[in-house]
This record gives structure tokens, C-alpha cells and sequence, in this order.
């Protein structure tokens, strides 16, 4: 089972990652058999990856049901040291997963979040997901994992009351790349879905390295 956890950033996330991303990196060792795949998110390309505004929140992908996915993220020195405020917890259904075909450029990847927006009498479901997703991948992107969400829980209180319903990690152009395509798609221009996207400037897991292996 996969486990994705959206982790949110504290208002004192640029201070404090700085201090614990040491602590963070030698937990992250521990458990890296878990992870498939792990990174920060960002505002715009070109973030690094400790003391920069630009960061935003974090994504895992870990094969682990949430009960034990919980226990993993809660013991993060990121959490545990108040970088992150709240974790966001959900089950990847159906997930479709290519982490062997190597993209162009592994600095290139991004991370998009989907939801029917409140407006919306769509359903809620993977048949308007696919096209969606093939809209995006076809013309921009390949994609590392794409799925659709099912809530697991959170720890902490999210900054928002978005409950995402698809994730896509995908390799890109660039930010304003995919951030065009997505918004190009009828499903969001037409302001039946709320789609957000995130710029990944490093990525750690079994599925990056599988990648770069490939």
C-alpha cells in the first residue's frame, strides 16, 4: 500500500530547517526503505533545498499504510521541531507508477494536486482523472506516480481545508511549463477543478534511484 503525506510548513519552517536538516537527513536514513520517494516543494524553480522562502511544504510517497505512515512522519525532527505545522495523510489508489523510465533531467520535477473545486457537480472520481492526467503527461511531462487520493488521517491541524482528491509527480520544462498545461485543461480553466503546483528542486528514494539506474 502507498502512503502519500502532504506536510505543511510552519511560519518558522526557513529558521528551523536550517537547524534540523541534519536531524531530519540521519532520521530519513532510518527509514528509507519506506520511502519511494521524498522531496520539498516550492514556489518557483531553482529553490534549494534548506533556508530558502521559496519552500513551501514537502511530499512522501511511502510503502506503508497510514497507521504506520503516522508513526513515520510524527517522528520526523521536521515535525517533531515545529518545521512543519501539519501532515496531510492519504491512500494513493490505483496508482500508476513508472519510476523506471528515466526523464530528462532530475532536477526537472513537479508536483501536482488536484480537487473538484466546491462549485463543481463532477464526480469526484479516476474517470475524469485519466483524462486529465493524459492532458497534462502528453503534452508536458512524464510521470513518476499519479493517483487518486483517499484522506488517512493528518497530524496537526492543515493550514487549509482542501482535502485533494489526485496527485500527480511528474518530470517537466519547467514550473510555468506545467503550471500552463495544467491550467490549459478544460476541467480547470473552466473552474470546475482547483489544481495547485509545486516546483521539486531534490528528491530522495528507492524511485529516484531506480531512475537514475535506468
Amino acid at each position: 500500500m502507498l502512503t502519500l503525506a502532504l506536510c505543511h510548513d510552519s511560519s518558522k519552517a526557513r529558521t528551523e530547517r536550517q537547524r534540523s536538516f541534519d536531524p531530519h537527513m540521519a532520521y530519513l536514513r532510518t527509514v528509507m526503505g519506506d520511502i519511494r520517494f521524498a522531496g520539498p516543494l516550492a514556489i518557483a524553480d531553482g529553490a534549494a533545498v534548506s533556508g530558502d522562502d521559496r519552500l513551501k511544504a514537502s511530499v512522501f510517497v511511502l510503502e506503508l499504510t497510514a497507521p504506520r505512515a503516522r508513526e513515520v512522519m510524527g517522528g520526523d525532527p521536521y515535525f517533531t521541531n515545529g518545521v512543519w505545522e501539519s501532515i496531510q495523510l492519504f491512500g494513493i489508489d490505483d496508482p500508476r507508477i513508472a519510476p523506471a523510465t528515466p526523464p530528462g533531467s532530475f532536477a526537472n520535477m513537479y508536483a501536482v494536486f488536484c480537487a473538484p473545486a466546491e462549485s463543481s457537480h463532477q464526480p469526484p472520481d479516476s474517470a475524469a482523472y485519466r483524462p486529465h492526467i493524459r492532458h497534462a503527461t502528453d503534452l508536458a511531462a512524464t510521470p513518476i506516480v499519479e493517483g487518486q487520493l483517499s484522506a488517512a488521517g493528518a497530524l496537526g491541524t492543515p493550514p487549509d481545508r482542501e482535502t485533494w482528491r489526485f496527485a500527480s509527480i511528474i518530470t517537466g520544462k519547467s514550473l510555468d511549463a506545467v503550471q500552463a498545461v495544467v491550467d490549459a485543461d478544460p476541467r480547470v480553466s473552466k473552474g470546475d477543478w482547483h489544481a495547485r503546483t509545486w516546483s521539486i528542486p531534490l528528491a530522495v528514494g528507492s524511485w529516484i534511484t531506480a531512475r537514475k539506474a535506468g
